[in-house]
């Protein structure tokens, strides 16, 4: 029964890579996670682990022929998967040299411009500059970063507005100025941008960019941890966590409220089993 499983699960890797072979995209992909997941068991992990590097190069090979082609889905996809590595193991990603991740950036960069300099519709465009963004500012080019993070706010990418913040406040690429990143983080908390939403409560409770203010601090905190209950839970998992954690932090410490323990670690229960917040976890280990 033992070899049997063996031999077939040696065919099942063979189809895979017959189909790889003559250019299947989800094949190649399959067998780069495959190699590291479920490799075969007579085959040493090691050279389980080369053989996921070889798959990743054949798929990366694969989705660039298609983006080579011109369409610009199939650019975006790769520019993608380039610089979030979505989709690759993380004990693959581990042998890539630093010299590896600037060129998979660097190209990156190339494939977002091709749709920028292109006369696709604006929310794709602004998604592309967006993007290019993060390359940027994750290759160290913080000027080149803020200026595609100004164009993509120009086109209204909500998530825009959070960076341009950052950037003011930090320094990134521009003379920091905590005022006008309070007014980035507001542009963005206007239109739900959860990050921003955190941001310009993090700027209120810390009087950063104008006046301390708990109170409207607290109301910004609320507005995302009462998201916990609603259909986008899934995806914004961490930012309602850190909102409730800072709620139960705030009752915790008397900042614009009545210091009260029962309300605090309640904020600091749900933000732990609700969304594995770390930081919650530990308050109520040092509480209980």
């Amino acid at each position: 029964r033992k070899a049997l499983i063996l031999e077939w699960h040696r065919r099942w890797f063979d189809i895979l890579a017959t189909n790889a072979d003559k250019g299947s995209v989800d094949a190649a992909k399959s067998l780069m996670k495959l190699y590291i997941a479920d490799c075969p068991e007579d085959i040493n992990p090691n050279d389980g682990l080369a053989s996921a590097g070889k798959w990743y190069d054949r798929w990366i090979e694969l989705l660039t022929a298609k983006a080579a082609k011109g369409d610009l889905v199939d650019k975006m996809n790769l520019a993608d998967v380039l610089l979030y590595a979505e989709g690759v193991p993380e004990d693959l990603l581990d042998c890539f040299s630093d010299e590896d991740d600037e060129r998979s950036l660097s190209q990156a960069v190339r494939l977002y411009k091709d749709i920028t300099d292109s006369d696709c519709d604006g929310f794709f465009k602004a998604e592309a500059y967006y993007k290019m963004g993060i390359a940027y500012h994750d290759l160290g080019d913080e000027k080149k970063a803020f200026m595609c993070f100004k164009k993509a706010a120009k086109l209204n990418w909500h998530e825009a507005y959070a960076k341009l913040g950052d950037a003011y406040r930090y320094g990134n690429g521009v003379v920091p100025d905590d005022d006008t990143a309070r007014k980035w983080y507001r542009k963005g908390a206007d239109v739900g941008e959860i990050t921003a939403i955190l941001k310009l409560a993090e700027c209120y409770k810390n009087g950063i960019g104008g006046e301390q203010d708990y109170e409207k601090a607290m109301l910004e905190y609320r507005h995302i941890a009462e998201r916990i209950n609603g259909r986008g839970f899934k995806h914004q998992t961490v930012g309602i966590g850190t909102a409730l954690y800072e709620l139960g932090d705030m009752y915790l410490n008397g900042l614009g409220v009545q210091p009260d323990l029962k309300k605090a670690i309640r904020y600091f229960t749900l933000s732990a089993n609700k969304c594995n917040n770390p930081q919650a976890e530990s308050k109520l280990n040092e509480l209980l």
